[in-house]
């Protein structure tokens, strides 16, 4: 663990500006999607397998947004 000595946590803010990451969830953001008839968890910001939207669980935080079909 001596290579992780010196290193710092980054903020929400600074995550989101690292280039290739994917957007950092809010807090009490949970998705779901169904694969066939079995709901599964899911990323709420990539789309389904079969390229549906993901479902919002039930208690869900308001700043958590699927992505939107064009």
């Amino acid at each position: 663990m001596e290579n992780l000595k010196w290193t710092q946590k980054l903020s929400r803010k600074d995550l989101k500006n690292v280039t290739g990451g994917t957007k950092v969830p809010p807090p009490n953001c949970s998705c779901f999607c169904y694969i066939g008839t079995v709901k599964t968890s899911h990323s709420c910001f990539t789309y389904c397998p079969d390229g549906s939207i993901p479902g919002l669980n039930p208690g869900s935080g308001p700043d958590c947004h699927p992505p939107q079909l064009n």
